[in-house]
């Protein structure tokens, strides 16, 4: 349901951006979308392998304060770029995490 939610709000986004002819921005909110989503996934697979992985800098409940600030202040491009550069960082951050726990494990 976590990703139900966030894909209603940057649904939101892309119909609005889609439906102003505001090709870049929209291109900007689907983009963040898709490292948002990358955010949890990567705490998922994580999860997946036995690794806890609640590390990085925007966890989910940090994208939607910023998510809901942006649009309080009538700046939600600007929140949408903060959002996707610090997912960026936080998907990175749980990758580098991950290889770092299990980089001594042997596979089958």
């Amino acid at each position: 349901m976590d990703r139900v939610s966030e894909a209603v709000v940057f649904g939101g986004f892309l119909l609005y951006y889609g439906r102003n002819q505001r090709l870049a921005e929209l291109l900007l909110a689907f983009s963040v979308c898709i490292l948002s989503f990358l955010v949890s996934y990567t705490r998922a697979r994580a999860e997946g392998l036995g690794v806890d992985c609640e590390v990085g800098l925007l966890p989910r409940p940090g994208r939607v304060i910023l998510l809901a600030l942006g649009l309080f202040f009538a700046v939600p491009t600007g929140a949408l770029v903060l959002v996707g550069v610090l997912s960026l960082i936080t998907v990175v951050q749980r990758i580098g995490w991950v290889w770092e726990k299990t980089k001594n494990v042997k596979s089958k």
